[in-house]
């Protein structure tokens, strides 16, 4: 299971989506596992115009999936200031 995030607004042209994180797991065909991401705060900062890195308020959208072409759960938009983590259920 992968997790990628997309910063909806920044100061800086960014990637459209970044993996953050990801869990291999086996798990049968029609079967369901829940999955827990830990997600620090850290893993939105980037380099700002003045070279330093920086963690931008504002939101994200987080997609979980099997790959980057293959994010069927789609969260609404997390902020890192409220929250350092993320789930999702498959």
């Amino acid at each position: 299971m992968q997790l990628y995030l997309s910063d909806e607004i920044a100061q800086v042209t960014r990637p459209v989506r970044e993996l953050v994180g990801f869990q291999r797991f086996a798990i049968e065909a029609g079967g369901r596992r829940r999955v827990t991401f830990h997600l620090h705060a850290d893993r939105t900062s980037f380099t700002g115009r003045d070279g330093k890195r920086i963690v931008e308020p504002g939101a994200f959208t987080v997609a979980v999936g099997r790959s980057s072409l293959d994010l069927p759960l789609k969260p609404a938009s997390a902020s890192p200031e409220r929250s350092g983590r993320s789930r999702a259920r498959e």
